[in-house]
């Protein structure tokens, strides 16, 4: 039944040209890519704000990043799809599901990634640079932008790549919060 002809590239031609795959792929790549902007913003953010709170109101918040970690995928896309179905109703959409919920839900976990990546390196590099330029005369802004933020661009570039990595690769999440309309690669 089954004879070796060879090795050949052929059946990746023709599955791209066909426009479900080539759609799908398309969706794909950018469901990744605007979620690992977004995911970079907010867990950069997080990761920034984390350790200058107090301890009272840091935990809650830690336990939360944690918890969306070491949930069952399984367990996250259920619960993602209740809350677009249950928020559908609410505001009384015909269909909620779309790629918007994608995008969503994948922020709503790689958020957490990113934020553990950047606060390590975040923690890990000490504040006497930021002491130093605030001694100098520069403002919180200008001590972000010229110091903090080019220390911290290797673990913001490698949490949005996990980030990506991540949101390209997750069928579960996809497959539960996906609309008829917005089929995706994975």
């Amino acid at each position: 039944v089954l004879f070796w002809e060879g090795f050949s590239t052929r059946w990746f031609e023709v599955a791209l040209r066909t426009p479900e795959i080539t759609d799908a792929l398309r969706r794909s790549v950018l469901i990744a890519l605007g979620n690992a902007i977004v995911a970079c913003i907010l867990g950069t953010m997080l990761a920034l704000a984390l350790p200058r709170m107090r301890p009272w109101v840091r935990t809650p918040i830690d336990a939360l990043a944690y918890m969306t970690l070491v949930t069952p995928e399984i367990v996250f896309a259920i619960a993602a799809l209740v809350f677009f179905v249950q928020a559908g109703d609410v505001l009384r959409l015909d269909n909620p599901l779309g790629w918007h919920t994608i995008l969503i839900a994948h922020v709503v976990f790689n958020a957490s990634v990113v934020a553990l990546v950047v606060r390590a390196r975040f923690v890990s590099m000490g504040q006497s640079l930021e002491e130093a330029s605030f001694d100098l005369g520069a403002g919180p802004l200008a001590t972000f932008r010229q110091v903090t933020l080019p220390r911290l661009a290797p673990a913001i570039l490698a949490g949005g790549l996990l980030a990506f990595t991540f949101s390209f690769d997750d069928f579960i999440t996809s497959f539960f919060v996906t609309g008829p309309t917005s089929e995706t690669l994975p």
